[in-house]
């Protein structure tokens, strides 16, 4: 039995799967080839994550690089690894730890490159009263370095639990986090988050639905602008926006 499944772009007719395997049990990432014409995926061998996975989250950054996100079920730590791929094998590096608790449920970890050499990884970070922070760390192919201090991205909110986490890049140094903002009436918040460096600072959130939000989901559309899906408005339908920034 699986679960927990994700999958990526990694680059042309190439895909990957992130996903728990309940022998072991463990997380397991692999890699697939697309064959265009008859649409066939041909898979190489899973490659063990070293361990039991809860909550995950996977981006590509560039062809045949990815980070991957997941908590560590043996540490309950979030752990942040960058991958890269030759053909349908995957070489995994050293995982980063920068929050120290999450819980299992999808959608309590986002993570997004920013830039070919940035990452932006944010969190319902259950040691503290399950806020919102997020935090940026320099990738080089494998290997993750210099991340900056972590932040909690609502400000008029801060102090406030938060779920459904969604992160998308509108510049090499900005990203939007959208997320459920569970101490107020789980409302759907958008969040401008600025890198300077590896150092984040955060815009007073923007409500982008007064009604009861989840499931989000984000994605850049092109520089200054993304647009982000969810579940929610007045009767719980598939919502969508797109946001600018200036």
């Amino acid at each position: 039995t699986i679960s927990l499944i994700i999958s990526c772009y990694v680059s042309v007719n190439k895909v990957a799967v992130l996903y728990r395997a309940a022998t072991g049990p463990l997380g397991y990432l692999v890699i697939g080839t697309v064959e265009p014409r008859t649409m066939a995926i041909t898979w190489g061998t899973p490659v063990s994550l070293g361990g039991d996975i809860g909550s995950t989250a996977m981006k590509r950054i560039a062809d045949d690089h990815l980070v991957i996100a997941y908590r560590n079920v043996g540490t309950n730590a979030v752990n942040v690894r960058a991958v890269t791929v030759s053909g349908t094998v995957p070489t995994i590096g050293t995982a980063d730890a920068p929050f120290s608790q999450n819980a299992s449920s999808q959608g309590y970890i986002a993570v997004e490159a920013i830039s070919a050499t940035k990452l932006v990884i944010a969190v319902r970070e259950t040691s503290v009263a399950n806020k919102g922070y997020v935090y940026a760390i320099n990738v080089s192919g494998t290997t993750l370095s210099g991340g900056g201090a972590s932040i909690e991205w609502l400000q008029t909110g801060a102090g406030a639990a938060v779920s459904s986490i969604a992160i998308a890049t509108v510049d090499t140094d900005k990203c939007v986090v959208f997320c459920r903002n569970e101490t107020d009436a789980n409302k759907g918040k958008g969040s401008l988050v600025v890198a300077t460096g590896v150092v984040l600072s955060a815009a007073t959130e923007v409500e982008i639905d007064a009604n009861a939000s989840s499931n989000f989901k984000a994605e850049q559309i092109t520089t200054g602008t993304c647009m982000v899906v969810w579940k929610g408005g007045a009767l719980g339908y598939i919502q969508g926006r797109v946001a600018s920034v200036a």
